[in-house]
């Protein structure tokens, strides 16, 4: 997925801390990793038999992009002021109802050839190489393997049914919104999820773009929104891996159904960087935010509605309000901090809540006291707009809001877990997904050098598998596919593969999903 991303913590100023400079009298400090008064998300009870849900978060802060940037309760301040003066036994098998059929298994073979792997995800495949000898380091001289094809229909015209298991609305129902974010770096972050069972239980997850504007018009192609269950630790093999979502129907929903055992998952959105990508430049013309009105400002209308949608992403829950730690995310995400005991109740003080919890128009309210407190410059303003994905022509697109349910037959606990980039822990589960469920190929004139291709209507995965004792670069090409978009910044990518290593060489999707789309693809090894 990317490096994890840098954040220069030491650049920024908190958002509770400029409110609290002139409410206590004194510069405060931000704490981190408040306790907030729900985590995000919503637990929907079936039956008296379930347990109560915990409601300890825990919060992680990845680091993001350095940018000086003075969280909004920082800002606000100034202007109050002024007014007032366990191992295998959590080894999971996927359910025959939402994946292929796991009862293949993969005879030893001493030379690689053609086919396909067990699709069995718990079932620990062995080796189809034998040990790496000198007379197996690769030359540099170029050697073209044959070029796969691989034709796809249009997406958007099928008609799917996900199969939804029956009697779903006697199971406990867990959801929360998300949202991936694209760093400076080209890294994406999202929230992470973790689940925790007490009891074995079937499981039905769904995930899909989050639509802020229903009425308008759908996009052709929507972010794609997949997600990955991993165990927290590792099982004997050294594996997270436990399923992740295959199916998909043409709106770009996608889900999985599975039986967990008793144990702690973590719950990791996907996105494969096909359609949300990093912009490469900004509109000319920046969008005004606020105007003056004799001596006040004002937030323009424009701003005004793009607030509304930031507060909606980062409502969680859904209850049309942001609890102390949903707007502890946001503060995360767009300064750096959390927002600690003392300066939560400075806001609770000095903008309108309901219930204890921040509404819409107090959200708003803070932005535009922001605003009053830096007479007019809007540079922190764009910060934040920034953070959350937005350009200077207030269009989000550099991030991509999603929805998120988790069902479970049997009582389970669901949270946010973290809003950070999950780094090696994903790109491991994207390699052993397409090695156990794609087809396998053996690169011409090698011997330890494999090509797995795992391919579905709406994604094509290419994963490029080591097992020799040197390093090996290969051009993965991909220039002679129709209709598609590739999660590197073309089409044609080159790669370097470690000694006895896997690698995930680049995803493909279609550019536009009510068109038939070609993928072709052929490697050589390079110098």
């Amino acid at each position: 997925m990317g490096s994890q991303t840098s954040l220069k913590n030491d650049t920024k100023t908190g958002f509770t801390r400029s409110l609290m400079a002139d409410s206590m009298g004194s510069k405060t400090s931000l704490r981190s990793n408040s306790s907030g008064k729900n985590n995000g998300v919503t637990v929907t009870k079936a039956s008296p038999k379930l347990k109560k849900k915990s409601s300890q978060t825990s919060l992680k802060l990845e680091e993001k992009s350095a940018v000086v940037k003075k969280p909004i309760v920082n800002n606000v301040k100034a202007s109050i002021g002024a007014r007032e003066s366990d191992d295998d036994d959590d080894i999971v098998m996927p359910s025959s109802k939402s994946s292929k059929d796991s009862s293949l298994k993969t005879p030893p073979r001493p030379q690689p050839q053609p086919r396909k792997l067990s699709q069995n995800l718990e079932q620990n495949t062995e080796s189809l190489l034998s040990k790496s000898t000198p007379d197996d380091v690769p030359r540099p001289s170029p050697r073209a393997t044959a070029i796969e094809e691989k034709v796809f229909g249009p997406l958007s015209t099928k008609r799917i049914r996900l199969p939804e298991p029956r009697h779903l609305k006697d199971w406990d129902r867990h959801h929360s919104k998300g949202c991936f974010f694209i760093e400076d770096d080209g890294d994406i972050i999202s929230h992470q999820y973790s689940l925790d069972l007490k009891e074995d239980s079937s499981v039905w997850i769904t995930i899909q773009p989050l639509v802020l504007h229903p009425e308008e018009d759908v996009p052709k192609s929507p972010v794609d929104t997949a997600l990955f269950v991993l165990r927290d630790r590792p099982d004997s093999n050294g594996n997270r891996l436990v399923t992740f979502t295959e199916q998909r129907d043409q709106k770009g929903k996608y889900c999985v159904r599975c039986d967990l055992k008793r144990g702690h998952y973590t719950l990791v959105p996907f996105t494969t960087g096909c359609r949300l990508k990093q912009r490469t430049s900004d509109p000319k013309v920046e969008t005004k935010l606020i105007k003056k009105d004799k001596d006040d400002y004002t937030l323009t209308k424009s701003f005004r509605e793009v607030l509304s949608d930031v507060f909606e992403v980062n409502d969680l829950d859904s209850n049309g309000l942001l609890s102390r730690s949903e707007f502890s995310w946001y503060n995360m995400r767009t300064s750096g901090e959390s927002v600690g005991d003392e300066e939560w109740e400075v806001v609770e003080e000095n903008v309108e809540l309901k219930n204890g919890e921040l509404t819409r128009a107090g959200f708003i309210d803070l932005n535009k006291m922001e605003a009053d407190d830096q007479n007019g410059d809007t540079s922190d303003l764009w910060v934040t707009l920034q953070s959350m994905g937005y350009n200077k022509g207030l269009v989000m697109d550099e991030a991509a809001p999603f929805k998120l349910e988790v069902y479970t037959e049997n009582s389970g606990t669901f949270k946010v877990k973290s809003l950070s980039s999950p780094g090696s822990a994903l790109e491991k589960a994207l390699c052993e997904s397409v090695i156990n469920k794609g087809d396998c190929q053996k690169v011409r004139g090698m011997k330890d050098l494999l090509i797995h291709t795992y391919a579905q209507d709406f994604r094509t995965t290419i994963v490029v598998e080591n097992k020799s004792n040197s390093s090996i670069s290969l051009l993965i090409d991909c220039s002679g596919s129709k209709n598609c978009n590739s999660s590197r910044n073309k089409l044609e990518h080159k790669i370097q593969v470690a000694p006895n290593s896997s690698v995930v060489a680049l995803h493909v999707m279609a550019q536009n999903e009510r068109l038939e789309w070609i993928f072709r693809c052929s490697e050589n090894i390079v110098k």
